[in-house]
């Protein structure tokens, strides 16, 4: 049974690709399809019935629903729209390294410690978007960057 269809992210080549939420045996996946790497899903809830109860809850019609392209800047939903919440990474490096996370050095591949001018660009750009949105710093974990003060104090 077909719920929705959106956009995801390959987890292989980080293209956006098409994806959809499926239910079968009472649990909802979320299936991408990649033309380049092929199709791979994902457990998004072991009780099919609880997700739809929490979308009822939320107000969610997916026949009214807009398929999302993650361009909210050019959106033209409602006459272009900007979020109202915006997760800002800042790093990926964590002093725990616990084998469930994802945001973290050996589950990415890579370093992500971005310099403090890389946070003055992005937060600028945001603070030009109206309403200006509420930021959220997170990411591996944060308190072992030795500017995470100064970057609260942009943000």
């Amino acid at each position: 049974m077909l719920c929705t269809e959106n956009i995801g992210v390959c987890e292989t080549c980080r293209e956006r690709v098409p994806a959809e939420h499926v239910i079968r045996d009472n649990q909802v996946y979320l299936i991408k399809d990649c033309p380049a790497c092929g199709k791979t899903e994902a457990l998004v809830s072991s009780d099919a019935a609880r997700w739809q109860k929490k979308r009822q809850i939320c107000g969610y019609d997916e026949e009214k629903a807009p398929s999302c392209d993650l361009n909210c800047r050019m959106c033209s939903y409602q006459g272009k729209h900007n979020p109202r919440m915006v997760f800002v990474d800042i790093t990926n490096r964590c002093n725990m390294n616990c084998p469930i996370c994802i945001a973290n050095i050996p589950g990415m591949g890579f370093e992500f410690n971005p310099p403090l001018q890389y946070f003055e660009r992005v937060l600028d750009g945001l603070a030009q978007w109206d309403p200006v949105p509420s930021i959220k710093l997170f990411g591996g974990e944060p308190t072992v960057r030795k500017d995470m003060f100064d970057i609260i104090e942009m943000a």
